[in-house]
């Protein structure tokens, strides 16, 4: 009975507590539990758990660099830094990466270590022999997998990119069009400093230290665009021990001066305010200049012939003009004439029987392209022959592939710089060829615009590594553009 009593005392308690809405204070482990459960689900702490964590992210990271910073010798004088040493994390960094290649170069040269084959774009790299440095183990994968550093591995013989850590192969977005790996590095070298580069990688020994060079090298902005950036470039070690096979890094310093100064005055473009009148003042009719222009190839008779016959892979654009005018039977017996009689290569006089009209368009969307029409025209001391104009090439300057005419395998695609020099319009040009149901990146072309000239600078595996210039001789032709009207200052010649 008694317990009936209390049984039935405690269910009134409770729903009396129940009522006044009171609660009585929980135990210890019941706190406890809710604590942890508001701390985990409120903004607050996870505010609090991220900067703790970053913290401790932070501290250890400054003790692996003080760590580094007594064990690593110095390799050049500090750059006053915040280390003991005065020296910057970056030079830390350096100097490790030298420091770790010299101790393993110490090593046993009787020791072998079979490492497994690596292949890379279509070249078999087989590192087997003594004194390897860094191939197949785990530092190098390390900083191919760098979000932050640009690091390449570079064929010695053919300077072809053969791995590129994740940071570097976002700088070069433009090659969505076909891989990175397998491509010349010299096509994102701007023309200007392709021969200090060359020279450099290709003169590499592996037993000396080589001090870092300054080159242009085109990169992607992300929204920004396309633009040519300054790096510090460095050939950071062998990673073979044959030395035929280089390890790259590209270093930014945003206090580099971009290229030189009193050639290269910088301005950045706004291209969405600009209209077609904005352009029209680098339109035109151009010829080719054959005294201005340097280094044109001297087998571009042969590069035609081959073309003609179509037993070449990849072949200069101007030999596709060429051997287009070349088929019609009445020009060629024209230019095979002349070329006889003038002493002069066929290919060569072609290029100076040719205009080109030139303009920069922006159609519906915004999009700025680039028109060219073509004719071939003899020169006033050679006679009056004349034909009249055919659209060559229409390109969308946003990177949108186009085929090349007269060809079945020719692919090119065409990006606007939002950095040019001051009051020029600049673009690049990729051109590339179909094979193995991907494309090939042959040959880039950066294009240079003034009111005055059109400069061509080429680079690539295409024995065209040279620079046409093309100087204006007339304004817009209104039978091709009749809705444009001639730029004051434009006067022909």
């Amino acid at each position: 009975m008694e317990e009936i009593f209390w049984k039935h005392t405690l269910a009134i308690e409770k729903d009396s507590l129940k009522r006044k809405r009171v609660v009585h204070a929980p135990s210890a482990g019941v706190e406890d539990q809710s604590l942890k459960r508001y701390f985990s689900m409120s903004s607050a702490a996870r505010r609090h758990t991220k900067r703790v964590s970053k913290q401790g992210e932070r501290a250890r990271t400054h003790a692996l660099h003080t760590q580094l910073d007594e064990m690593v010798p110095l390799r050049r004088a500090p750059e006053g830094g915040k280390l003991q040493s005065k020296r910057t994390v970056s030079q830390l960094l350096e100097d490790t990466v030298a420091h770790v290649r010299n101790e393993r170069m110490r090593g046993s040269t009787s020791e072998r270590k079979e490492v497994k084959e690596d292949v890379m774009e279509e070249e078999e790299v087989v590192v087997e022999e003594e004194g390897q440095l860094l191939s197949g183990d785990m530092l190098l994968q390390g900083m191919l997998s760098s979000r932050s550093c640009n690091f390449m591995v570079l064929n010695l013989d053919t300077l072809k990119i053969l791995s590129a850590s994740r940071s570097a192969s976002d700088l070069f977005q433009a090659f969505t069009l076909c891989p990175l790996l397998g491509m010349n590095i010299l096509f994102m070298v701007h023309h200007r400093d392709v021969a200090v580069v060359q020279e450099y990688l290709q003169s590499f020994q592996g037993d000396r230290e080589r001090g870092a060079i300054e080159a242009s090298v085109l990169t992607f902005q992300g929204s920004a665009g396309i633009a040519y950036v300054t790096f510090k470039m460095l050939i950071t070690k062998a990673v073979d021990s044959e030395r035929r096979f280089l390890f790259l890094e590209l270093h930014r310093e945003e206090t580099v001066r971009v290229h030189k100064p009193d050639t290269m005055q910088m301005m950045s473009i706004d291209l969405q305010d600009w209209t077609s009148f904005d352009f029209q003042r680098f339109a035109g009719v151009f010829r080719f200049d054959d005294f201005l222009s340097q280094g044109s190839p001297w087998d571009l008779d042969e590069q035609t012939s081959e073309l003609i016959g179509r037993n070449t892979k990849n072949p200069s654009l101007w030999s596709h003009m060429s051997s287009s005018f070349m088929r019609n039977q009445q020009v060629g017996a024209l230019i095979r004439r002349i070329s006889s009689e003038v002493g002069l290569q066929i290919a060569r006089l072609v290029k100076m029987m040719l205009q080109f009209h030139c303009a920069v368009e922006v159609d519906e969307h915004g999009t700025p392209f680039f028109v060219t029409y073509v004719r071939m025209k003899l020169p006033s001391y050679l006679g009056s022959f004349k034909l009249d104009w055919f659209e060559l090439l229409r390109i969308d300057l946003n990177g949108t592939p186009k085929k090349v005419p007269g060809s079945a395998n020719l692919q090119t695609a065409t990006f606007i710089h939002q950095k040019a020099r001051k009051g020029t319009l600049a673009f690049s040009q990729f051109l590339f060829y179909e094979e193995g149901g991907g494309l090939k990146c042959y040959q880039t072309k950066l294009l240079e615009l003034d009111s005055e000239t059109m400069q061509i600078c080429y680079s690539g595996d295409c024995p065209a590594k040279f620079r046409n210039v093309l100087v204006k001789v007339e304004d817009l032709d209104p039978r091709v553009y009749p809705s444009m009207q001639p730029v004051a200052g434009g006067e022909g010649r």
